[in-house]
């Protein structure tokens, strides 16, 4: 997964709706997104790692396979936690070291976190989040929300070149409501 992948990733996940994972097939097919988070089947870690700056493995149980439904809920709600900037620290438990990795893409040294997956997960959200480069594209859509016309959208995104809205649902939403307010 490169660093877009990584972050859409997280903001999925943040912001989807994990009522469906009562069946057993949406709770396997979540589990697989989050191991590849961490590691990709055949992935090359040299992309990994330049894109990231860090190596992040979850060695430790719960693994992403073994996650359960509630885990993931209590994982979502201190995602969102993180993403919106306040509501406290989210403690995490990791251990993490610098590796010296000679000849190894031009990369002479990387940090690499081993731990559980929550506190992995919660950790490259943080480091990945907080890249300058990455919190000037993210934004809240301000788009009216569908089925409640008070309210925005406000679901979160990352911006690609002049993008406004976070779906085109609510681009053509809004455009309509241009559109019926000109006539």
């Amino acid at each position: 997964m490169n660093l877009d992948e990584k972050i859409s990733f997280i903001l999925r996940f943040a912001q989807m709706d994990l009522t469906a994972l009562r069946r057993s097939s949406a709770l396997e097919h979540l589990r697989a997104q989050f191991h590849e988070f961490f590691m990709r089947k055949g992935e090359d870690l040299t992309s990994t790692v330049k894109a990231l700056g860090f190596l992040a493995i979850a060695d430790e149980s719960p693994k992403p396979e073994e996650f359960t439904q509630d885990q993931f809920e209590s994982l979502q709600k201190e995602t969102m936690r993180l993403m919106n900037g306040g509501g406290g620290e989210v403690p995490v438990t990791t251990q993490v070291s610098t590796v010296a990795l000679p000849g190894f893409g031009g990369i002479p040294t990387i940090m690499l976190m081993k731990g559980p997956t929550r506190a992995l997960f919660l950790l490259s959200c943080s480091l990945v989040l907080t890249r300058p480069e990455i919190a000037a594209r993210l934004r809240r859509c301000p788009a009216r929300h569908a089925r409640q016309p008070g309210r925005k959208c406000d679901k979160m995104f990352l911006r690609i070149r002049k993008q406004q809205f976070c779906s085109k649902t609510c681009a053509n939403r809004v455009s309509k409501q241009k559109e019926r307010g000109r006539t």
